[in-house]
């Protein structure tokens, strides 16, 4: 991997700056606590976390997958709970919906940066322009720049609702670098994705490089150019 030419480098959001994830697993905790004591078919699903990736993620999936949609939307998330708690809680739409949007209050509250984010960003923005580039809703996402003063690392942040075009889509990497004046093979993107932001920035002739910060198992070839485990490890990559 030679990155002698690399003069832009881009930046996903979600689960890469900001511990999104996490964020999901503890507004769905404090939203559905009363559940795991009143109903035992509810509590035998597992812990919070393990009830929202093993139970509520797949239909939050199937949901999107089923409208045939590449944006995200909270539609998809309502129609998840709606299905898990009539399934696992015996609730009906009312009660279920009253629990989302009582989560959709809750999970911004425990949103948080890595703790290697901002000093990676003064690093890399010493020597690189920097891109941000998201799938995500515009305001959600804009929420999240404002709230930890991240702009002000950025010369273009890039957000798929507000273009109309989501990762791995390559014209939203084309998109970003355009506002840039820069070439592809000037420019390397990192994400917790593989799909979406190494496999979409290859896509496009850019450099791709995996922040694989849960140490997870990829099945499949991995494509990267190369892993790292978090921005310090990209800094390190970046700038020997």
């Amino acid at each position: 991997m030679s990155l002698i030419e690399v003069k832009v480098v881009c930046l996903d959001l979600d689960d890469t700056l900001v511990d999104a994830r996490g964020s999901w697993h503890a507004g769905f905790a404090e939203v559905t606590n009363h559940l795991l004591e009143r109903s035992p078919k509810f509590s035998a699903l597992g812990s919070p976390e393990e009830i929202y990736e093993q139970h509520l993620r797949p239909r939050i999936i199937a949901a999107q997958r089923k409208a045939g949609s590449n944006e995200w939307s909270n539609d998809f998330a309502r129609e998840g709970f709606r299905e898990l708690l009539r399934e696992n809680a015996d609730l009906g739409p009312t009660e279920s919906d009253s629990i989302f949007n009582a989560y959709l209050e809750a999970w911004p509250r425990y949103l948080r940066l890595f703790d290697d984010v901002l000093e990676a960003l003064e690093a890399l923005q010493k020597k690189f322009r920097l891109a941000l580039i998201s799938n995500g809703i515009g305001h959600e996402q804009r929420r999240k720049l404002d709230r930890f003063s991240l702009n002000r690392y950025f010369d273009v942040c890039v957000i798929s609702e507000e273009i109309g075009i989501t990762k791995p889509d390559p014209r939203i990497f084309k998109y970003a670098l355009q506002a840039l004046d820069i070439e592809a093979v000037s420019a390397l993107h990192a994400g917790d994705n593989l799909h979406h932001d190494v496999a979409g920035a290859r896509d496009y002739g850019m450099y791709g490089v995996w922040v694989n910060r849960r140490g997870g198992r990829f099945e499949g070839p991995n494509e990267a150019d190369a892993e790292v485990r978090d921005l310090n490890g990209l800094v390190r990559l970046l700038i020997p």
